[in-house]
Protein backbone atom coordinates (compact mmCIF):
# COMPACT_ATOMS: atom_id res chain seq x y z
CA UNK A 1 0.00 0.00 0.00
CA UNK A 2 1.74 3.46 -0.96
CA UNK A 3 0.47 5.67 2.03
CA UNK A 4 2.49 8.66 3.56
CA UNK A 5 3.06 8.62 7.52
CA UNK A 6 0.41 11.98 7.59
CA UNK A 7 -2.33 9.42 6.33
CA UNK A 8 -1.19 6.18 8.48
CA UNK A 9 -1.10 8.00 11.29
CA UNK A 10 -4.05 9.58 10.74
CA UNK A 11 -5.89 6.16 10.61
CA UNK A 12 -4.11 4.54 13.21
CA UNK A 13 -5.12 7.29 16.25
CA UNK A 14 -8.50 7.27 15.30
CA UNK A 15 -8.95 2.91 15.33
CA UNK A 16 -6.10 1.73 17.01
CA UNK A 17 -7.05 3.49 20.65
CA UNK A 18 -10.25 1.44 20.81
CA UNK A 19 -11.73 -0.82 23.09
CA UNK A 20 -10.86 -4.27 23.77
CA UNK A 21 -13.35 -7.10 24.09
CA UNK A 22 -16.21 -7.24 27.25
CA UNK A 23 -17.32 -10.98 27.98
CA UNK A 24 -20.76 -9.52 26.46
CA UNK A 25 -21.38 -11.00 23.46
CA UNK A 26 -20.38 -9.12 20.20
CA UNK A 27 -23.12 -7.16 18.60
CA UNK A 28 -23.53 -9.57 15.59
CA UNK A 29 -25.67 -7.29 14.05
CA UNK A 30 -22.82 -4.91 13.28
CA UNK A 31 -20.84 -7.79 11.52
CA UNK A 32 -21.53 -8.80 7.92
CA UNK A 33 -22.89 -12.81 7.81
CA UNK A 34 -20.28 -13.67 5.18
CA UNK A 35 -17.48 -12.72 7.65
CA UNK A 36 -14.93 -15.81 8.12
CA UNK A 37 -12.90 -13.99 10.97
CA UNK A 38 -14.11 -11.53 13.56
CA UNK A 39 -11.52 -9.63 15.94
CA UNK A 40 -13.05 -7.40 18.98
CA UNK A 41 -11.66 -5.64 21.45
CA UNK A 42 -13.40 -3.26 24.58
CA UNK A 43 -11.43 -0.27 25.98
CA UNK A 44 -14.17 -0.03 28.87
CA UNK A 45 -13.35 -3.73 30.03
CA UNK A 46 -9.89 -2.72 29.20
CA UNK A 47 -9.98 0.35 31.38
CA UNK A 48 -11.72 -1.91 33.78
CA UNK A 49 -8.86 -4.13 34.22
CA UNK A 50 -5.31 -3.31 36.39
CA UNK A 51 -3.51 -4.61 33.15
CA UNK A 52 -5.40 -2.56 30.88
CA UNK A 53 -5.19 0.65 33.12
CA UNK A 54 -1.61 0.18 33.49
CA UNK A 55 -0.84 -0.42 29.16
CA UNK A 56 -3.04 2.96 28.73
CA UNK A 57 -1.26 4.88 30.85
CA UNK A 58 2.09 3.80 29.01
CA UNK A 59 0.73 4.39 25.70
CA UNK A 60 -0.59 7.85 27.01
CA UNK A 61 3.14 8.76 28.10
CA UNK A 62 5.02 7.16 26.00
CA UNK A 63 3.01 8.71 22.60
CA UNK A 64 0.85 11.52 23.81
CA UNK A 65 3.57 14.53 23.12
CA UNK A 66 4.36 13.29 19.46
CA UNK A 67 0.88 12.63 18.38
CA UNK A 68 -0.25 15.97 19.77
CA UNK A 69 3.13 17.61 17.73
CA UNK A 70 2.35 15.35 14.63
CA UNK A 71 -1.18 15.32 14.29
CA UNK A 72 -3.06 18.18 16.57
CA UNK A 73 -4.56 14.92 18.37
CA UNK A 74 -5.48 14.90 21.73
CA UNK A 75 -4.45 10.74 22.45
CA UNK A 76 -6.09 10.73 25.85
CA UNK A 77 -8.95 12.36 24.48
CA UNK A 78 -9.43 9.68 22.00
CA UNK A 79 -9.28 6.77 23.90
CA UNK A 80 -11.64 8.44 26.94
CA UNK A 81 -14.01 8.45 23.88
CA UNK A 82 -13.28 4.90 22.51
CA UNK A 83 -15.73 2.42 23.20
CA UNK A 84 -14.94 -0.17 20.79
CA UNK A 85 -13.14 -1.58 17.61
CA UNK A 86 -14.22 -4.05 15.39
CA UNK A 87 -12.21 -5.85 12.74
CA UNK A 88 -13.74 -8.57 10.36
CA UNK A 89 -13.25 -10.34 6.98
CA UNK A 90 -14.88 -12.65 4.78
CA UNK A 91 -11.70 -13.83 3.47
CA UNK A 92 -8.19 -14.82 4.37
CA UNK A 93 -6.50 -12.77 1.74
CA UNK A 94 -3.70 -10.65 2.58
CA UNK A 95 -2.94 -6.77 1.72
CA UNK A 96 -5.17 -5.33 -1.15
CA UNK A 97 -7.08 -8.50 -2.17
CA UNK A 98 -8.23 -8.89 1.52
CA UNK A 99 -11.65 -8.19 2.15
CA UNK A 100 -11.26 -6.81 5.48
CA UNK A 101 -13.75 -3.93 7.14
CA UNK A 102 -12.26 -1.81 10.43
CA UNK A 103 -15.22 -0.57 12.32
CA UNK A 104 -14.61 2.20 15.10
CA UNK A 105 -17.30 3.38 18.00
CA UNK A 106 -17.14 5.62 20.37
CA UNK A 107 -18.34 9.09 21.47
CA UNK A 108 -20.38 11.65 19.09
CA UNK A 109 -17.20 14.05 19.53
CA UNK A 110 -14.67 11.72 18.40
CA UNK A 111 -16.63 11.27 15.31
CA UNK A 112 -17.06 15.08 15.01
CA UNK A 113 -13.02 15.24 15.20
CA UNK A 114 -12.89 12.22 12.78
CA UNK A 115 -14.84 14.24 10.42
CA UNK A 116 -13.67 17.58 10.61
CA UNK A 117 -9.78 15.99 10.27
CA UNK A 118 -10.88 14.44 7.10
CA UNK A 119 -12.58 17.17 5.72
CA UNK A 120 -9.41 19.58 6.55
CA UNK A 121 -7.29 16.76 4.93
CA UNK A 122 -9.16 16.88 1.83
CA UNK A 123 -9.09 20.21 1.56
CA UNK A 124 -5.35 20.83 1.95
CA UNK A 125 -4.81 17.99 -0.79
CA UNK A 126 -6.44 20.44 -3.28
CA UNK A 127 -3.27 22.70 -2.81
CA UNK A 128 -1.15 19.35 -2.39
CA UNK A 129 -0.88 19.99 1.24
CA UNK A 130 -2.06 16.37 1.86
CA UNK A 131 -2.95 12.96 0.31
CA UNK A 132 -6.48 12.40 1.85
CA UNK A 133 -8.94 12.97 -0.81
CA UNK A 134 -12.79 12.67 -1.07
CA UNK A 135 -13.37 10.50 -3.35
CA UNK A 136 -17.32 10.74 -3.17
CA UNK A 137 -19.57 13.03 -1.74
CA UNK A 138 -23.44 11.19 -1.86
CA UNK A 139 -25.31 9.06 -0.21
CA UNK A 140 -21.90 9.92 2.65
CA UNK A 141 -18.95 10.86 1.66
CA UNK A 142 -15.56 8.61 1.40
CA UNK A 143 -12.11 9.80 1.51
CA UNK A 144 -8.85 7.63 0.41
CA UNK A 145 -6.11 7.25 2.49
CA UNK A 146 -3.73 6.15 0.09
CA UNK A 147 -4.08 3.42 -3.12
CA UNK A 148 -6.06 0.80 -1.34
CA UNK A 149 -7.48 2.13 2.02
CA UNK A 150 -10.65 4.16 2.23
CA UNK A 151 -12.45 5.79 5.06
CA UNK A 152 -16.20 7.01 6.26
CA UNK A 153 -17.66 8.31 9.00
CA UNK A 154 -21.12 7.46 9.88
CA UNK A 155 -22.80 9.75 12.52
CA UNK A 156 -23.52 7.67 15.78
CA UNK A 157 -22.80 4.40 13.31
CA UNK A 158 -18.56 5.22 14.05
CA UNK A 159 -15.84 4.90 11.74
CA UNK A 160 -15.52 2.62 9.27
CA UNK A 161 -12.20 1.31 7.35
CA UNK A 162 -11.85 -0.93 4.18
CA UNK A 163 -10.01 -1.84 0.85
CA UNK A 164 -12.61 -0.30 -0.83
CA UNK A 165 -15.47 1.77 -1.35
CA UNK A 166 -17.52 -1.42 -2.05
CA UNK A 167 -16.51 -2.80 1.23
CA UNK A 168 -17.13 0.33 3.10
CA UNK A 169 -20.87 0.24 1.30
CA UNK A 170 -21.71 -2.99 2.58
CA UNK A 171 -20.23 -2.69 5.74
CA UNK A 172 -22.70 0.61 6.24
CA UNK A 173 -25.81 -1.40 4.71
CA UNK A 174 -25.52 -3.79 7.75
CA UNK A 175 -25.01 -0.96 10.06
CA UNK A 176 -27.99 0.55 9.02
CA UNK A 177 -29.60 -2.98 8.85
CA UNK A 178 -30.15 -2.97 5.31
CA UNK A 179 -27.78 -6.41 4.83
CA UNK A 180 -27.58 -9.60 6.37
CA UNK A 181 -25.52 -9.91 9.43
CA UNK A 182 -24.12 -12.52 11.86
CA UNK A 183 -27.43 -12.13 13.86
CA UNK A 184 -28.90 -14.33 11.06
CA UNK A 185 -26.35 -16.88 10.99
CA UNK A 186 -24.78 -19.47 13.28
CA UNK A 187 -20.80 -18.79 12.74
CA UNK A 188 -19.22 -18.71 15.62
CA UNK A 189 -22.07 -20.13 17.86
CA UNK A 190 -20.02 -23.37 18.81
CA UNK A 191 -18.04 -22.29 21.64
CA UNK A 192 -19.17 -21.93 25.38
CA UNK A 193 -20.29 -18.79 27.42
CA UNK A 194 -17.06 -16.62 28.67
CA UNK A 195 -16.91 -16.41 32.61
CA UNK A 196 -14.79 -13.21 33.42
CA UNK A 197 -14.23 -9.75 32.38
CA UNK A 198 -12.39 -10.57 28.53
CA UNK A 199 -11.26 -7.69 27.13
CA UNK A 200 -10.08 -9.47 23.63
CA UNK A 201 -11.73 -11.96 21.51
CA UNK A 202 -11.13 -13.46 18.14
CA UNK A 203 -12.95 -15.65 16.00
CA UNK A 204 -11.88 -17.41 13.30
CA UNK A 205 -13.97 -19.88 10.72
CA UNK A 206 -12.86 -23.38 8.57
CA UNK A 207 -9.31 -23.03 6.99
CA UNK A 208 -10.28 -24.39 3.71
CA UNK A 209 -8.07 -25.63 1.42
CA UNK A 210 -7.85 -23.01 -0.48
CA UNK A 211 -6.24 -20.89 2.55
CA UNK A 212 -2.65 -20.08 2.45
CA UNK A 213 -1.40 -20.11 5.69
CA UNK A 214 2.13 -21.18 6.78
CA UNK A 215 3.15 -24.50 6.60
CA UNK A 216 3.66 -25.04 10.03
CA UNK A 217 0.26 -23.86 10.84
CA UNK A 218 -1.58 -26.07 8.12
CA UNK A 219 -2.77 -27.89 11.86
CA UNK A 220 -5.74 -25.52 11.55
CA UNK A 221 -7.00 -26.73 8.61
CA UNK A 222 -8.37 -29.89 11.00
CA UNK A 223 -10.35 -27.45 12.86
CA UNK A 224 -13.85 -25.73 12.00
CA UNK A 225 -12.41 -22.77 13.82
CA UNK A 226 -11.68 -21.75 16.97
CA UNK A 227 -11.66 -19.20 19.40
CA UNK A 228 -8.87 -16.83 21.19
CA UNK A 229 -9.85 -14.85 24.66
CA UNK A 230 -7.62 -12.94 26.79
CA UNK A 231 -8.88 -11.18 29.84
CA UNK A 232 -8.92 -10.21 33.73
CA UNK A 233 -10.26 -12.24 36.48
CA UNK A 234 -9.21 -12.55 40.52
CA UNK A 235 -6.41 -10.78 39.57
CA UNK A 236 -4.96 -12.99 36.94
CA UNK A 237 -4.71 -12.33 33.15
CA UNK A 238 -6.56 -15.32 31.66
CA UNK A 239 -5.87 -16.53 28.48
CA UNK A 240 -8.01 -19.27 26.31
CA UNK A 241 -7.31 -20.75 22.82
CA UNK A 242 -10.63 -23.68 22.02
CA UNK A 243 -9.96 -25.25 18.09
CA UNK A 244 -13.14 -26.71 16.68
CA UNK A 245 -11.73 -29.98 15.48
CA UNK A 246 -13.45 -31.33 12.19
CA UNK A 247 -13.09 -35.17 13.77
CA UNK A 248 -12.07 -37.50 16.02
CA UNK A 249 -8.77 -38.32 14.84
CA UNK A 250 -7.91 -34.28 14.09
CA UNK A 251 -9.18 -33.89 18.13
CA UNK A 252 -6.62 -36.59 18.75
CA UNK A 253 -4.02 -34.67 16.63
CA UNK A 254 -5.17 -31.25 17.47
CA UNK A 255 -4.93 -32.02 21.28
CA UNK A 256 -1.02 -34.10 20.65
CA UNK A 257 0.21 -30.76 19.03
CA UNK A 258 -0.84 -28.69 21.67
CA UNK A 259 0.57 -30.44 24.03
CA UNK A 260 4.16 -30.02 22.26
CA UNK A 261 3.45 -26.36 21.86
CA UNK A 262 3.06 -25.94 25.32
CA UNK A 263 6.30 -28.31 26.31
CA UNK A 264 8.66 -26.40 23.62
CA UNK A 265 7.42 -23.19 25.12
CA UNK A 266 7.99 -24.36 28.60
CA UNK A 267 11.74 -25.21 27.50
CA UNK A 268 11.90 -22.05 26.18
CA UNK A 269 11.60 -20.13 29.22
CA UNK A 270 14.70 -21.63 31.02
CA UNK A 271 16.03 -18.49 32.05
CA UNK A 272 12.33 -17.07 33.57
CA UNK A 273 11.66 -19.85 36.35
CA UNK A 274 8.39 -18.12 37.53
CA UNK A 275 6.89 -17.99 33.91
CA UNK A 276 7.93 -21.65 33.49
CA UNK A 277 6.27 -22.95 36.51
CA UNK A 278 3.02 -21.29 35.63
CA UNK A 279 2.83 -22.44 31.81
CA UNK A 280 4.06 -25.94 33.58
CA UNK A 281 0.19 -25.48 35.02
CA UNK A 282 -1.61 -24.91 32.00
CA UNK A 283 -4.07 -26.89 31.07
CA UNK A 284 -5.11 -28.37 27.75
CA UNK A 285 -8.23 -30.32 27.99
CA UNK A 286 -10.46 -31.92 25.48
CA UNK A 287 -14.23 -31.98 25.78
CA UNK A 288 -16.52 -33.43 22.65
CA UNK A 289 -14.48 -32.30 19.58
CA UNK A 290 -13.25 -29.00 21.26
CA UNK A 291 -9.84 -29.08 22.38
CA UNK A 292 -9.35 -25.79 25.04
CA UNK A 293 -6.12 -24.39 26.28
CA UNK A 294 -5.92 -22.01 29.17
CA UNK A 295 -3.27 -19.96 31.27
CA UNK A 296 -3.41 -18.15 33.83
CA UNK A 297 -1.24 -15.41 34.65
CA UNK A 298 -0.94 -13.66 37.65
CA UNK A 299 -1.61 -9.71 36.72
CA UNK A 300 1.75 -8.27 38.77
CA UNK A 301 4.19 -11.09 36.68
CA UNK A 302 1.95 -10.48 33.26
CA UNK A 303 2.62 -6.14 33.68
CA UNK A 304 6.45 -7.33 33.94
CA UNK A 305 6.56 -9.27 31.36
CA UNK A 306 5.11 -6.20 28.94
CA UNK A 307 7.37 -3.86 30.46
CA UNK A 308 10.04 -6.40 29.89
CA UNK A 309 9.39 -6.40 26.02
CA UNK A 310 9.46 -2.97 25.93
CA UNK A 311 12.42 -1.20 23.28
CA UNK A 312 12.99 1.43 26.87
CA UNK A 313 12.89 -1.37 29.02
CA UNK A 314 15.27 -3.83 27.51
CA UNK A 315 17.75 -0.62 27.00
CA UNK A 316 17.12 0.50 30.38
CA UNK A 317 18.38 -3.16 31.69
CA UNK A 318 21.08 -3.51 29.35
CA UNK A 319 22.55 -0.13 30.68
CA UNK A 320 22.77 -1.32 34.41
Amino acid sequence: MNCNPQALLAATLLLLPSGWLAADPIDRAKIAADARWVVHLDVDALRASRIGTNLLQGIVADQAASIKARASLDLPGIIRGTRSLTIYGADYESGSQGRGILLWQGAVEIEQIATAYLIQQAEAAKSGGSSIHRIREKPFPIYSLGDDIHAAVRPGGGLILGRSIDQIDNAARVLDGEANSLSTSNSFTSFPPLAGNFFFLAFAGAFGDDVRIHAQANVLKLTNGGRLAIGEQAGNLEIELILDARDDEATANIQQVAQGMLALAILTQGSNPELQDLMRRAAVTVDGRQVRMRLSIPADLAERQIEAGQPDAAADSSNK
